[in-house]
């Protein structure tokens, strides 16, 4: 595989694939035609641009060439979901272990695109498009984004630049992650709306796959929800939901195995820093404009993120001021995660918090949607006698 642009040929058919599918799920959430070409144009005119005339490898990381290359090997094998019987073996060998799903992942990308890097950048700028359709639901359900603050909230997801760049330019397995993560919390959604069913099908189904992609991510649901029950369980209600989350801790450990939680703790305790220290780093890089010639492309989302920081934090202040179970167990989740990843020098990169990509666009979008209201308020509050300005 060359690292080199692609023909405009090739990348027909997932240029129009982005730009079609994004419209129409734009179209069904906005029911603004200028709002779905707007997002339809750049979402597959960044993938066109991109792989049409700026595609060198200066961005590419170590692993996502290797996803490419061997899916491609996978893929001339005849490796798919209907013969996964007798393809386990070779997936285990070609991940080096049980985490082969972003293979099977890019895989069924070529047989959608064609061979080339592009063709899993390709699916993960539609599932993007999905991302931010179940995201915007779930805030509506949970979050009061309702009526012409979902439209917005959905827009604000679709063309989030931290999304933009992770998902239009890198094969990186994050955003399939991060799909999974809004399944899972849309899981413990209904579950504390007493709708099981649904609730068991999406957190089953998901935790099924996290464990063949990133193991641990399951478990640190299960802690959220535990700790979530702590703090905001009443009685003997709290008595029985840490009891029901512990037993659920209990389940997603022995799914994980005790071979892959004891390589998982050797590999912890090896990486272990200073989490104040790391906290910062995680959640701050990298520094606007102070990249590396390989992570420019950050530069961008970087000084949003940068510039949102007070907004996300007073938006997380009113997410907090909701006081429901699911608003107290999404703070706990996120608290979770940063507090893992704080401890693990390793994983401290800009790269793995677009996981959490969803929970930081909440609180941008909350903070900057409190003060707008604030500022309103405030403006139509009238002046009292004897306090007009001379």
């Amino acid at each position: 595989m060359e690292w080199s642009t692609y023909e405009l040929g090739v990348l027909f058919l997932p240029t129009a694939a982005i730009f079609f599918i994004t419209a129409a799920v734009c179209l069904s959430v906005t029911r603004s035609v200028a709002a779905a070409l707007t997002a339809s144009l750049i979402k597959a005119g960044l993938f066109l641009f991109y792989f049409s005339m700026w595609f060198d490898g200066t961005y590419n990381l170590l692993d996502d060439f290797t996803y490419a290359r061997e899916s491609e090997a996978l893929f001339a094998k005849g490796v798919g979901i209907l013969t996964l019987g007798e393809d386990l073996p070779l997936l285990l060998a070609t991940a080096n272990g049980p985490h082969f799903l972003y293979y099977l992942y890019n895989v069924y990308a070529i047989h959608l695109f064609g061979a080339g890097y592009f063709a899993p950048v390709a699916l993960n700028t539609i599932l993007s498009v999905f991302i931010a359709y179940f995201g915007a639901g779930l805030a509506e359900r949970e979050f009061g984004f309702i009526g012409a603050l979902k439209k917005l909230f959905f827009l604000y997801l679709v063309l989030f630049p931290d999304l933009l760049a992770w998902s239009g330019l890198i094969n990186d397995k994050d955003i399939l992650v991060l799909f999974l993560h809004v399944v899972l919390l849309y899981g413990f959604s209904f579950w504390f709306q007493h709708r099981i069913v649904p609730a068991l099908v999406l957190v089953i189904s998901a935790s099924f796959l996290l464990l063949f992609l990133r193991f641990y991510v399951p478990l640190f649901f299960s802690v959220a929800f535990a700790a979530s029950m702590l703090v905001a369980g009443r009685g003997h209600r709290r008595l029985y939901w840490f009891v029901l989350s512990a037993v659920l801790i209990v389940l997603v450990l022995a799914g994980i195995g005790q071979a892959r939680l004891d390589q998982a703790l050797t590999t912890l305790q090896s990486e272990l820093v200073n989490p104040a220290y790391g906290m910062i780093r995680f959640l701050l890089t990298p520094i606007p404009l102070n990249t590396t010639e390989a992570t420019a492309y950050l530069d961008l989302p970087a000084a949003i993120h940068w510039l949102l920081i007070p907004f996300a934090v007073f938006g997380g202040y009113k997410i907090y001021q909701l006081k429901t179970p699911f608003s107290r167990f999404f703070l706990v989740y996120f608290m979770t995660f940063v507090g893992l990843y704080s401890m693990f020098g390793e994983l401290q990169g800009p790269r793995h918090r677009v996981q959490l990509d969803f929970a930081l666009a909440v609180f941008q979008f909350a903070g900057v949607l409190a003060l707008v209201r604030d500022s309103r308020r405030a403006a139509a509050m009238p002046v009292e006698p004897g306090r007009q300005s001379a």
